[in-house]
C-alpha cells in the first residue's frame, strides 16, 4: 500500500473523490449534496478519527477521476493514513 498525504486529495477529481466516498461508505455518508472541499474535509476528519480511508485502484487508473502521475498504480488499494509534514 502506498500513504497519500491530505494534500494529495486535491489531485482528485470531484468525480473521484465522490468515489473514494462511496467506496467507504461504511463509515462516510450523506456525501452526495457536499462540495469537493467538503468531501476532502470530511475525508480528512474522518481519517483523524482513525478511519483508514481505501482509495480503489480503478480510481487512480481513470484519467477522468484523478490527475496523479506520481503515485504507483500498480496497488490493488490505497490507503490514506494520518501524517503531518
Amino acid at each position: 500500500m502506498t500513504l497519500l498525504t491530505y494534500a494529495d486529495l486535491n489531485k482528485f477529481k470531484l468525480l473521484g473523490i465522490r468515489e473514494i466516498c462511496a467506496y467507504n461508505r461504511d463509515h462516510i455518508y450523506n456525501f452526495n449534496s457536499l462540495g469537493k472541499k467538503q468531501m476532502i474535509n470530511l475525508l480528512i476528519a474522518k481519517s483523524k478519527e482513525g478511519y483508514d480511508i481505501v482509495i480503489p485502484k480503478f480510481v487512480l487508473n481513470n484519467d477522468k477521476y484523478a490527475n496523479i502521475n506520481n503515485v504507483s498504480k500498480s496497488h490493488i488499494r490505497i490507503t490514506l493514513k494520518v501524517y503531518i509534514n
